[in-house]
């Protein structure tokens, strides 16, 4: 296999559009995207498969680019502005064997976002954090009740100041869930 070299060229928002896949499965938070776009700008560019000359990754961004531009917002930062046409960053130079193999990477890109889910803890810190340090949400895709919720679960005062000591009888209270991948059981 020849070595694919990737490069970042602008595209207009127009072409762009029309190269989406028809019946993507993956729904997108256009909403919240768009808080994105407006708080960082634009950030992640579109990818592009050149063998099938269809968008790999980006078509949420694309959407909400769409609706901004045909609500008349401005073009959020980093994304060109020629005679009137949005201009988009797009990865290109990636050569997928088929179209087969195209539409597998769009799901799969969605797909490993989603498996990898969140370290809840962590999480929780961090959206203290940045609270604390004057950051706002918008922009996060998180609401208000959900970083709430967070708190409340990974907030070292809502835990008991007690634990019963560890028994058989508790032992077998304990529920234990099955991987529906692996089958391994564990408790949550």
């Amino acid at each position: 296999m020849q070595q694919q070299t990737m490069r970042i060229e602008y595209m207009p928002l127009s072409a762009l559009l029309s190269l989406t896949w028809d019946g993507n499965p993956k729904d997108h938070a256009i909403t919240e995207l768009q808080e994105s776009l407006g708080r960082f700008g634009y950030v992640s560019p579109i990818l592009l498969d050149e063998t099938t000359n269809k968008i790999l990754a980006g078509h949420g961004r694309l959407e909400s680019l769409s609706a901004l531009k045909a609500s008349g917002q401005p073009a959020p930062d980093r994304v060109a502005e020629q005679d009137g046409e949005w201009l988009i960053p797009v990865v290109r130079g990636v050569h997928l064997s088929s179209d087969v193999d195209a539409r597998a990477y769009v799901v799969a890109d969605n797909k490993h976002v989603e498996l990898g889910g969140w370290v809840q803890a962590n999480l929780s810190t961090w959206l203290q954090e940045l609270q604390a340090d004057g950051g706002s949400l918008l922009g996060t895709g998180f609401s208000e009740i959900e970083v709430n919720a967070l708190f409340e679960k990974f907030n070292a005062e809502n835990l008991p100041s007690e634990f019963p000591e560890y028994t058989e009888e508790i032992a077998k209270e304990v529920k234990k869930v099955t991987c529906p991948h692996c089958g391994e059981e564990f408790v949550p």
